[in-house]
């Protein structure tokens, strides 16, 4: 959905981001993000910069070593576009099983710092059936969950999707999976977002052995527009039909 009134987003990869001491660029305003520890985090932001706008996505993923890594618990944003300052930077924070943190911070001529915090969601396990049993049958395959956070979009001015994700569980042979879930529809921002700013979970059948897509999952109740699935603070057992 394109939303009106909003300059189109450059897309940065990887440019305006840097992680850890070893990639920062020198001489430039920052936003330092302090996080805690996690297996995966997620940071979606934008930037203002005068007539300048851009958007980028990261994967945060805790290691050691490599400067091309995320050795530290912060995460640094370079907060300029075409050389030009930062006006604003506006950021979403997306820890598995927490709320999400959303941050808006305005520039004025030097490097700030925030902290994000874990603010547990409660959890769902989740049950499927694949409608097709047989499918299960043709070797090791795993369903992806993730989250398309609609809501995102307008708190940052972009026109740009953001899909987060949330679990990977395997298919047993019968064709069922289960899948711990945090209870999305509790976060605040889920809950003071209105109608096609709601966000869904999309499931995705992949293959467990070289990760290829098979297709994408459709469930039987509670089904979006498009496909995915309502956030909903609990589900009876679900029938999933393959989309290839």
């Amino acid at each position: 959905m394109r939303l009106p009134g909003l300059r189109l987003a450059v897309v940065l990869g990887g440019v305006v981001a840097s992680i850890g001491l070893a990639q920062r660029v020198r001489g430039g305003l920052e936003l330092w993000i302090g996080l805690p520890v996690s297996d995966s985090i997620e940071v979606a932001y934008s930037i203002n910069a005068r007539q300048f706008h851009a958007y980028n996505m990261s994967k945060v993923k805790p290691t050691s070593g490599f400067a091309d890594k995320v050795v530290t618990k912060q995460f640094v944003i370079e907060a300029g576009v075409n050389r030009i300052a930062a006006d604003r930077v506006r950021a979403v924070v997306f820890l598995p099983g927490c709320k999400t943190s959303s941050l808006d911070v305005a520039f004025h001529g030097k490097t700030l710092s925030r902290d994000v915090q874990c603010a547990q969601l409660s959890h769902w396990t989740l049950k499927g059936q694949l409608v097709d049993a047989a499918v299960a049958k043709t070797g090791s395959l795993k369903v992806d969950v993730a989250y398309e956070a609609n809501w995102v979009s307008d708190f940052l001015e972009v026109d740009q999707l953001t899909i987060f994700d949330v679990a990977t569980t395997s298919v047993s042979k019968n064709g069922s999976f289960s899948v711990e879930l945090p209870i999305l529809a509790l976060d605040p921002a889920e809950e003071s977002a209105k109608g096609e700013d709601r966000g869904e979970l999309l499931f995705t059948l992949k293959n467990g052995e070289t990760g290829d897509t098979v297709g994408t999952l459709q469930p039987d109740q509670f089904s979006t527009a498009s496909g995915g699935l309502e956030l909903r603070t609990e589900y009876p057992r679900l029938r999933f039909a393959l989309e290839q």
